[in-house]
């Protein structure tokens, strides 16, 4: 799924930038200035969108209602990219991010011409502060010093396969009470006869 991913964030980033331009995924490096304009899209961070996740399995059902396979708990997954741009100075660079921001921000999901592989429903959000901005120590492990940068975020499903082989439904249902005794019945109260009733005899 994330090699698929990556191919969005390619095919946007190209038609968004001048042409020639390249698109890097390695770790941003200054030296990438003398091979020509560049933006790179490093995938520093990858988690699961827990709210996303449905409540159970789902069941696949023939004709006659009868379960034929399921699918397990779908589980869609947040890639967040950090882009760069790498040219002769300062304003070009800050010139081709503003064309990649143009760009991306197109609206919340990625166009169905730039999905690739099995991909579908892809949420899309460019610089939104929804989301965590890259870690400073990000910046001192890649060996650069801090500089502009825009957060991509791709939030996209991860396919999951469906279970055919199915356990065998049972072909009688036991319920624990064969050979039981059955419970004694209640025991019938003894009422005792009414008593005689004393009447006054008329005068």
């Amino acid at each position: 799924m994330l090699h698929d991913v990556d191919t969005v964030v390619r095919s946007m980033l190209a038609e968004a930038l001048p042409a020639g331009t390249a698109v890097r995924f390695d770790p941003p490096d200054p030296a990438w200035r003398a091979g020509g304009e560049a933006v790179g899209a490093l995938l520093y961070r990858v988690v699961e969108d827990l709210a996303a996740r449905a409540a159970a399995w789902s069941d696949v059902r023939d004709g006659n209602g009868r379960v034929t396979a399921r699918v397990p708990v779908s589980r869609r997954y947040q890639l967040t990219y950090l882009l760069t741009a790498w040219a002769a100075d300062v304003e070009r660079e800050h010139a081709l991010l503003g064309m990649a921001l143009a760009g991306l921000g197109v609206g919340t999901s990625v166009p169905e011409q730039h999905l690739h592989g099995g991909l579908h429903d892809v949420a899309l959000a460019v610089a939104s502060p929804e989301f965590a901005p890259a870690p400073l120590d990000l910046w001192s492990a890649l060996g650069i010093p801090p500089r502009a940068s825009i957060e991509l975020v791709l939030t996209a499903p991860v396919p999951m396969p469906v279970v055919t082989e199915l356990a065998p439904a049972p072909a009688q249902v036991d319920l624990g009470i064969a050979g039981s005794r059955p419970p004694d019945p209640e025991p019938v109260r003894s009422v005792p006869p009414p008593r005689g009733r004393i009447t006054e005899s008329p005068a």
